[in-house]
């Protein structure tokens, strides 16, 4: 008789293992389906990295995956 072993996978763990990236967008995403980001609300790139704790490029790779989704829109000033 052969018992199958099945290992507890810890959330925690398992997201140490996601990207940056990865981590930054369902951070973000939470944020958005939760309404803790209410819907037209701006916010700018300084003020997520502060929110989320997280380097510029994972956000604005959240920001631009979102934004393909139709989950936020982008809008870059022009220098």
């Amino acid at each position: 008789m052969s018992e199958s072993v099945t290992e507890n996978v810890n959330p925690a763990s398992r997201e140490k293992s996601l990207s940056l990236n990865e981590q930054a967008y369902l951070a973000f995403r939470h944020k958005l389906i939760t309404l803790r980001y209410k819907p037209g609300e701006y916010l700018n790139t300084a003020q997520v990295m502060d929110d989320l704790a997280m380097g510029r490029t994972p956000i604005n790779q959240a920001i631009h995956r979102l934004a393909t989704e139709g989950c936020c829109r982008s809008s870059r000033a022009k220098a």
